[in-house]
């Protein structure tokens, strides 16, 4: 089979990219795929090609690279910000291309209150596109029966985001000492920073550390830092964070904080977590509550109550033991091994059924 992979891709600063490179990684070592190209967007200067996303043409350079390099198959990976406000580079790739197609939708967000109705309408557009062409739609473990309401069953394919076990540590004792509560990830108005500072009302002997690059005004955090630090050390770094300087914040953190309002959203940092060994604290419901519940990877909490954030942490180190057994069998469920064989098994499985 000759597979083409439509999405960003290293160097671009992007956790989608980071994730598309694990997995072609693991798909290059498939006996089955004989060819395998990435068609990245314009930063993406490990792609194999590098096109425009939020070009009304993407369809035309991306049908161009298919036709030379006689692909029988697309993966498209879709988060609506890659392909500008109104997706319809997106849209037509999907309309117009005449190979099988299988789409992966990052998020559902037809039906996710956290966002504005203009948007859930653009999004509900966009995804009766994806229904009626793709093949084949991929969503993550975690993804609810009621997000998929609409969607015919026959075409989804639940697949883990892969796990880095060559970045695994060891399984550590956390007893005793000050705990190390980490925020990951961009700061925004939805990822719920405000109420992870305001715990620290709620905890003993911890130090909270939020770490991003901001997409928000920074006043009323640095205001609450300065109130909330009377309680518990709070740490702020504020920027892109380099990879070793990812590493050490796992590496260090006792357990990983992510209380999103936007519960229908799912989040890498989560899984970069995981395969650091590291419990994780999320909101409830929604991809990331469904997936740490489902397989006891930590506590899920109402996230707009920081004294409810504090009771589901303090719960996690209570039995801290459990939760991080639980984390290092889910690494082996969802290693990037594992996730490739999935996704080979979902190409086999379309290209069979179009002759």
């Amino acid at each position: 089979m000759r597979i083409a992979i439509l999405s960003t891709f290293p160097d671009k600063k992007c956790r989608v990219g980071y994730y598309t490179y694990r997995l072609v990684q693991e798909l290059r070592k498939s006996d089955e795929i004989k060819k395998l190209i990435v068609i990245g967007d314009l930063e993406s200067t490990k792609a194999d090609y590098m096109v425009d996303f939020k070009s009304f043409n993407l369809y035309n350079h991306v049908n161009e690279i298919i036709a030379n390099e006689l692909i029988d198959l697309i993966y498209i990976e879709h988060e609506y910000w890659m392909y500008g406000k109104t997706n319809l580079g997106f849209v037509m790739v999907h309309k117009k291309l005449d190979i099988p197609i299988i789409t992966k939708l990052g998020a559902i967000s037809s039906n996710d209150p956290g966002i504005s109705l203009l948007e859930r309408i653009r999004a509900k557009v966009v995804e009766r596109v994806v229904v009626k062409k793709a093949n084949k739609i991929v969503v993550d473990y975690g993804t609810s029966e009621e997000q998929l309401a609409g969607f015919p069953i026959e075409k989804i394919a639940k697949i883990p985001l892969g796990i880095s076990t060559a970045s695994k540590v060891e399984k550590r004792k956390k007893e005793g000492g000050k705990k190390t509560i980490l925020f990951f990830g961009i700061i925004s108005h939805h990822k719920g920073v405000e109420n992870i500072i305001k715990s620290s009302k709620y905890l003993k002997n911890v130090r909270i550390v939020i770490a991003g690059r901001p997409n928000m005004d920074l006043k009323e955090i640095l205001m609450l830092k300065e109130e909330y630090s009377k309680y518990n050390e709070i740490i702020l770094d504020f920027g892109w964070i380099p990879d070793d300087k990812v590493k050490e914040y796992f590496s260090n953190a006792d357990v990983v904080v992510l209380p999103y309002t936007r519960i229908g959203i799912q989040s890498g940092v989560l899984y970069d977590a995981l395969s650091y060994g590291v419990p994780c604290v999320v909101s409830r419901g929604g991809m990331m509550g469904t997936v740490v519940n489902e397989y006891g990877l930590g506590a899920v909490v109402n996230p707009t109550n920081p004294e409810d954030i504090a009771r589901g942490i303090t719960k996690v180190f209570y039995d801290y033991s459990k939760y991080q057994d639980n984390v290092l069998k889910y690494q082996k469920i969802a290693s990037w091994e594992n996730v490739a064989k999935m996704y080979v098994g979902v190409f086999r499985e379309i290209l069979e059924a179009n002759g």
